[in-house]
């Protein structure tokens, strides 16, 4: 059981917990141990050790145990294994001990403090006091309910979705709530009544501002305010923040906290002045904003509703004073320069494709509406007319797929109204035969394109960020600009979807996509299975995409080709440098003889190969090349190692142990008997653990590292077109391509390339189209 205070654990904060052994029915604590929250076997230990210490004493041990969570009886298994019979049930007696113990602790309010000891410095809480006054003033809680919700993202703070809920419509309790998740906050509604002596559920970490009575600060908090001259906003509205635990126990609080608390004031003052009509209960058009106060560097961004996706306007940067009232935001006028610094006017400039943006939006919006309303009505019309007969049809889907997705209901609702046949006939054929005279014309257009949609692989093709993606169907041949914002953003060149795509009204819609996307290499043998189920070697009939047979075997197999990738990906890879070896990062460090510094160095540098580079900070640092490369035939050289000597110790950094054993020979016999080897390290290249004392910190490169990265990867595909390559059979991929097949697959590499370029790169991928000419093969592919 978990104790409701925090103990200083070198320095981390740490919540320790309660562990008791009582005997039953006697109700005799046989032993108890407080332990710290991350000791796993702590409950083991200190059942052996009592068990030890009664067999001294001849008693028997208890026949069986009872524990509360299944969690616990796995440790007690692990640690004892058969030795006891275990029973997870409610465990009564051990609450009455520990609520017993929780009373007989002190109260810890005489401790209490703005500045937690140091973690929080003095100019963060006047800041703090500062944002408060500002919400204050503004008193959003007049206007707004509880249960209107904004998203937070602020980036520098590694806040991403939590949801901000203004309480004190009351007129209690006034000021903000930040909780991690939108799935949080909905989680304390539904348990917002807590049983009589049981712990509320926060649905997770919980950090707030909140406005106390004066009478009700310690005295402790006081007296740090008079001493510091932090001025409330007014006597009764005293801001303290919090961060609760999710049982609702107070956390210490960090100087991050606090942080975030002042920057969410600022920004949902400001927010709330701008956008008033975003509370108090009426409709409104989704709104999403950034602000910045004039004297930090922080970015806010609120969204409302918190998950809106649609956008009048895309997210503006408001600059918020930090003192006085935020000034009401401006729209762009058609004689305003134009916001993306063109220098044009905005009618001359973006003013037409910004309105197009939004007209798509707004559209695609309102059919993704239309549609979630139809499925529903199709369902209740599928389950009145056709009950467990459409059950069973519709669950044929889900056995094709072989497991349940937690988003396999994103195609799996449509399928069931759209293709599942039931009686030889799809729910949406006699739905509009039985009630289309009942539907608006929208309605019925929009089934109408329904019915002529089809299941396909959709392969990317470009996408327009913000807007949509253009898309090839790999088996009907079919291309498609397909509005869809989420997609344009999640999505990029040469993924694939197995996807129905609906065509209405002049534009296209995914409506309805299985949630795992597959890489070119795992797409193609599949396009190859179905077409050989269609008996066809070139475009798929629509018609034969749109029957549930053919529809049914394409999701069985794009789930086993995701299991598949899935395995693949998950499996353990060999990585071997360019002499075949092993990689495994070894580094030797070695500790130079007291004035012998100068005769190492010159020793180094008559090494063979020995290229020095630029020293940096009294650092003398080596580069060791050898001639060619076992790999490339079109290196020059191949790097074997790294040098870098800094005062009296010099390091030796390669990617093998041969490598490294090797050099260690080599600058032994070189350097002896001026130094002395200390120890070797190792670090496996897979691991997400890096060396101590050498961060990888983003960079981005210079116009030069760019255009010397472009040279490179130019060099290597060129190279890439004559060598022999193993997924080709031995062949050079000129050679490949004279054979249908050979085309094929030279195809799904450099597809598969492509892929990887818009995935890894900064916006400046590899393009392709010139290899793509020189091989004879179709510049978009096929």
């Amino acid at each position: 059981m978990r104790l409701p205070v925090f103990v200083d654990d070198g320095g981390v904060p740490r919540r320790p917990e309660l562990l008791v052994w009582v005997q039953m029915p006697t109700g005799i604590a046989v032993a108890h141990e407080v332990v710290s929250e991350d000791d796993g076997r702590g409950l083991a230990r200190l059942l052996t050790r009592s068990l030890r210490q009664r067999a001294h004493a001849q008693i028997r041990p208890p026949a069986w145990l009872r524990v509360a969570e299944h969690a616990t009886a796995a440790e007690l298994r692990n640690e004892l294994g058969d030795r006891f019979e275990l029973r997870v049930a409610p465990t009564p007696e051990l609450d009455e001990i520990f609520e017993a113990f929780v009373a007989s602790m002190p109260d810890g309010d005489d401790d209490a403090s703005y500045l937690e000891g140091g973690d929080v410095s003095a100019a963060s809480v006047a800041r703090m006091f500062e944002a408060a006054a500002h919400l204050y003033r503004v008193a959003p809680w007049k206007r707004a309910a509880d249960d209107e919700v904004l998203r937070m993202d602020i980036p520098a703070f590694g806040v991403q979705g939590a949801c901000v809920s203004i309480i004190g419509a009351l007129g209690e309790s006034l000021g903000l709530v930040i909780f991690p998740s939108l799935l949080a906050f909905e989680r304390i509604l539904a348990t917002a009544d807590v049983p009589p002596g049981g712990a509320p559920d926060l649905g997770g970490p919980v950090l707030s501002l909140d406005f106390w009575r004066a009478r009700d600060v310690p005295p402790s908090m006081r007296r740090e305010m008079d001493a510091h001259g932090w001025t409330p906003p007014a006597p009764d509205a005293v801001p303290v923040v919090m961060h609760r635990e999710r049982d609702g126990v107070p956390r210490p609080l960090t100087e991050r906290d606090v942080r975030i608390a002042t920057e969410c004031a600022f920004a949902v003052a400001s927010f709330f002045v701008r956008h008033r009509e975003v509370f108090g209960g009426a409709p409104f058009e989704p709104v999403r904003e950034s602000s910045s106060v004039a004297d930090s560097a922080i970015t806010v961004t609120l969204t409302a509703p918190y998950d809106a996706d649609d956008f009048e306007a895309p997210a503006q940067l408001v600059p918020v004073a930090a003192r006085g009232m935020p000034a009401p935001s401006a729209k762009v006028g058609r004689n305003d320069p134009c916001p993306c610094g063109s220098g044009k006017k905005y009618k001359k400039c973006c003013q037409d494709a910004v309105r197009t943006t939004h007209a798509q939006e707004s559209k695609r919006a309102a059919v993704h509406d239309l549609d979630e309303h139809m499925v529903a009505a199709l369902e209740r019309y599928a389950m009145s007319r056709h009950g467990e007969s459409w059950d069973a049809a519709a669950s044929r889907f889900v056995r094709a797929a072989g497991r349940s997705e937690p988003l396999l209901g994103m195609l799996a609702a449509p399928w069931s109204v759209y293709v599942s046949r039931v009686g030889g006939a799809r729910v949406v054929d006699g739905f509009l035969a039985d009630h289309a005279r009942r539907l608006t014309s929208d309605e019925r257009a929009w089934l109408q394109a329904q019915q002529r949609a089809w299941l396909g692989i959709w392969e990317i093709a470009a996408t327009e960020p913000g807007v949509g993606v253009t898309a090839r169907d790999l088996l009907s041949g079919q291309t498609r600009r397909i509005v869809e914002k989420k997609a344009s953003q999640q999505l990029t060149v040469r993924d694939a979807v197995l996807a129905r795509v609906v065509d209405h009204e002049g534009a296209s819609y995914f409506c309805g996509m299985y949630p795992r996307l597959l890489p070119p290499t795992a797409v193609a043998p599949l396009v190859g299975k179905i077409k050989r189920r269609a008996r066809t070697k070139g475009d798929v009939p629509i018609e034969a995409l749109a029957t549930e047979d053919l529809g049914l075997a394409l999701v069985k197999q794009w789930a086993k080709a995701v299991r598949d990738e899935e395995a693949r990906q998950s499996g353990p890879r060999k990585l071997v440098n360019t002499d075949g070896e092993d990689l495994v990062l070894t580094t030797d460090h070695f500790d130079i003889e007291p004035g012998e510094r100068a005769r190492i160095e010159g020793a180094l540098r008559a090494i063979d190969g020995i290229e020095e580079e630029e020293a940096e900070d009294g650092r003398m640092k080596l580069v060791l090349l050898r001639p060619g490369n076992a790999v490339h035939a079109h290196w020059d050289n191949t790097v074997v190692a790294h040098l870098v000597l800094e005062g009296e110790r010099l390091r030796v950094e390669t990617n093998s142990k041969q490598r490294a054993d090797r050099l260690r020979a080599l600058v032994e016999q070189t350097c002896a008997p001026s130094l002395r080897h200390r120890l070797r390290e190792h670090t496996d290249p897979t691991s997400s653990a890096q060396r101590p004392g050498a961060p990888r910190l983003p960079h981005e490169p210079s116009a030069e590292e760019k255009q010397a990265l472009c040279q490179l990867k130019q060099q290597h595909y060129r190279a890439w077109l004559d060598a022999p390559v193993p997924m080709l059979g031995g062949k050079t991929p000129r050679q490949a391509v004279r054979t249908a097949t050979g085309r094929q697959r030279v195809d799904v590499l450099l597809r598969s390339f492509e892929n990887g370029e818009h995935r890894m790169s900064d916006g400046d991928p590899f393009d392709f189209t010139a290899l793509r000419a020189e091989l004879g093969l179709d510049p978009t592919g096929p």
